[in-house]
């Protein structure tokens, strides 16, 4: 008796069992990656454990259909299952559906991908790139509406560059180190927001498939690096809940590469081994800051790197695209450059967006491959030195598009980073301040349409690939074709900026200054053979530290200074800097000149005439005045004003925030002084010709002023 009873008891509990498993349904999914010519990965989440598999057939109806091998969804990984497909045709459409505990499950929206072709095979396609999406939920109403856009394009798949959602960090205003990563039921939860059934972009992943490498706001915090805590939750999550393509063999990162016929894509992790962005900057927090990367400074790591570069050498594969998450255009530089001699004269500068810290500027720029010159040269020089052909560098991150033909960024790139988010208008602010690097179009500072956007890569077989950065409402913002056999130069720069205003400058018979940046962004020096205004001979150019020609070494810079002497009131002039060098694809750049004289305004900061400082009236307030004469061969005046006694110290900085000469004045009465520069070291050595810094500092202020010699 006892024994029939535990048989009925064991047969009622199998009954509960299998009904509580086929009770799962399907949450997310399928999303299909990791494709190849014959096989495929597929994730799939349920909302409960559940045995599953894919259904595959080619066609719609699934009269053909075929069943994977079954792997199981667990509460231990979020109820995500990661299944691999084998033994596909190539070349062919295929449509597919979940299998729960042996039911099939029919799509609301029909998935279809077409495997890739065999290696080495060439063939005319488009596939899509792009990066920064999931706006709020409270955004606009047209949230997610360019997926629905993409998804009609009959593309291979998709390139995504990261930032496929925004947890960054949480609870951070009270506690600044609770990165999102740190618990990984975090993690998982931002793949389900990846994935979600009713955001627009799940029309766009039934279409095509995707490969993909995080980004900041979705690795650890935002501009994050590989020292943040987080990373492996990062990785982990990935391996578990993304359906991609095997993983280099190291552990640090999800780098790694896949092939569709003729070309390679190379995805690279630019978060898990990067140095601290900081670290490309010295003196921060003082008036001395500068933009300094030592030759160790590395986005990719050493290990990322090696990995790369020995990748690139063995592909046979007509196109190699570099895919990454931040941009790689190395003319960025010249921003950078030009806001750290902004910073140190004017605590704010005008953007598209308002005003702005030159600084926080500069370090936001920090956070993509211009400020790591080193990696830059690294890879360079290699694809030099082995001659390896048709480099293209697909990029994300900037919430912007743009495209260049390799003038500033060496290799073509394509910069596609608005899928669905605020655009940033990147690209408009370094026109503002003139730095244009984006030869071929995109979100421009002239353009009207700043949208969302995605990147469009059309393969013509081994013939060309042509780059388009195309809008939300079909237009293309900017097209660049490149043709087969690229190889970058040895010699790049860029200049900037390349507009000059020197609208009503009030001081008639002294020139007023500004400078321009020359970068060498080659893997050899560049030579400037000449520097010539043309138009105007109010306009001046002196090259700072020697005579022309002169060469600026590889990730080096050099700065030039423009001189204008208006001359009388009210009258305009206009005329170009005509700049010379042995860069093959910008031999000669134009920087525009225009200025005027205006009648002088008296202010106390700006006061350099001697009448005012013979003023026996006691100052108001501390202050720093500008030197005279400016520029000045071989001493100048230094004024400065005291409201009462104190210790006055002042410091002469170069460009670089080094230490040159220190004049301690020693306690001084309340009123007007003046000290003075001979334009040495602290060696008693002629300083060169050069842009300084010169900084006072007294009781609680401290004030920085800019001041040119020239020999």
């Amino acid at each position: 008796m006892r024994f029939l009873f535990v048989l009925l008891l064991a047969f009622v509990l199998t009954i509960l069992f299998q009904t509580a498993i086929l009770a799962q349904f399907l949450t997310h999914g399928p999303i299909v990656g990791g494709v190849t010519h014959n096989s495929a990965s597929f994730v799939v989440r349920t909302d409960g454990n559940a045995r599953i598999a894919i259904e595959l057939a080619t066609n719609p109806e699934f009269s053909d259909a075929f069943i994977s091998l079954k792997e199981h969804s667990r509460e231990d990984n979020d109820f995500w299952a990661r299944v691999p497909v084998k033994q596909l045709r190539a070349q062919t459409r295929y449509y597919y559906r979940a299998v729960i505990n042996g039911e099939s499950v029919p799509n609301d929206t029909p998935r279809s991908f077409t495997s890739f072709p065999e290696p080495g095979t060439v063939s005319t396609f488009t596939f899509l790139t792009g990066s920064c999406q999931q706006n709020p939920r409270d955004a606009a109403s047209n949230i997610g509406s360019i997926f629905p856009i993409m998804a009609n394009e009959d593309a291979a798949f998709l390139t995504h560059q990261g930032d496929w959602g925004y947890p960054d960090t949480t609870d951070t205003e009270s506690n600044p180190e609770n990165y999102y990563s740190l618990d990984y039921s975090r993690v998982q939860s931002n793949y389900r927001s990846m994935y979600d059934p009713a955001f627009p972009m799940d029309v766009l992943l039934a279409k095509m498939p995707v490969a993909y490498t995080y980004d900041d706001h979705d690795y650890v915090n935002n501009n994050a690096d590989g020292t943040y805590p987080g990373k492996a939750n990062a990785i982990a999550g990935y391996s578990k809940m993304f359906p991609g393509y095997p993983r280099s063999e190291m552990e640090n990162g999800i780098w790694h590469k896949f092939s569709y016929g003729n070309i390679d894509v190379f995805m690279v992790d630019n978060r898990s081994q990067r140095d601290p962005n900081l670290d490309a900057f010295t003196g921060l927090g003082s008036d001395s800051a500068s933009f300094n990367p030592g030759p160790d400074h590395s986005i990719l790591g050493d290990e990322q790197m090696a990995w790369l570069l020995s990748e690139l050498a063995q592909s046979t594969a007509d196109w190699k695209f570099i895919s990454s998450g931040t941009t790689f255009n190395p003319g960025i530089r010249a921003g950078i450059e030009l806001t750290m001699l902004l910073e140190a004269v004017t605590d704010s500068i005008e953007t598209p967006r308002g005003k702005a810290d030159p600084l926080d500027i500069a370090i936001g720029f920090s956070d993509v491959w211009a400020a790591f010159p080193a990696d830059i040269e690294r890879l360079t020089r290699h694809v030099l030195d082995n001659e390896i052909e048709n480099v293209i560098f697909l990029s994300g991150d900037s919430h912007n598009s743009g495209i260049d033909d390799g003038s500033s960024s060496i290799f073509p790139e394509m910069m596609a980073g608005p899928l669905d988010r605020r655009n940033s208008e990147t690209v408009a602010l370094l026109e503002s301040v003139g730095v244009f690097v984006y030869n071929q179009g995109g979100h421009t500072i002239d353009q009207l349409d700043f949208g969302n956007a995605y990147g469009r890569v059309t393969v013509f077989g081994a013939d060309s690939v042509r780059l388009e950065a195309v809008s939300e409402n079909g237009g293309v913002l900017g097209s660049h074709t490149v043709a087969d056999g690229y190889l970058p130069a040895a010699v790049n720069t860029t200049i900037a900026p390349a507009i000059l205003d020197f609208s009503d400058t009030p001081n008639i018979g002294f020139p007023a200054i500004q400078a321009a940046v020359i970068i060498s962004t080659g893997i050899a020096a560049l030579t400037v053979s000449n520097l010539e205004i043309i138009g105007d001979d109010n306009f001046s150019v002196l090259p700072l530290g020697s005579q022309v020609p002169f060469a600026v070494e590889a990730s080096d810079k050099a700065l030039l200074a423009i001189l204008y002497s208006p001359g009388s009131v009210d009258v305009t002039h206009s005329a170009i800097l005509r700049v010379s060098t042995t860069a093959p694809k910008q031999s000669t750049i134009d920087i525009i000149l225009s200025g005027s004289g205006a009648t002088p305004e008296p202010s106390s900061n700006e006061n350099t005439a001697d009448e005012e400082i013979a003023d026996n009236t006691l100052p108001e307030s501390f202050s720093l005045l500008q030197n005279y004469p400016n520029p000045f061969n071989p001493a100048t005046a230094i004024p400065y004003l005291l409201p009462k006694e104190a210790e006055v110290i002042i410091r002469i900085y170069d460009v670089n925030g080094r230490l040159v000469q220190t004049m301690n004045e020693g306690l001084k009465p309340a009123g007007w002084h003046t000290t003075s520069w001979n334009g040495l070291n602290a060696n008693g050595e002629a300083a060169p010709s050069a842009f300084y810094f010169y900084r006072m500092e007294t009781e609680g202020f401290s004030q920085t002023r800019k001041m040119l010699l020239v020999r």
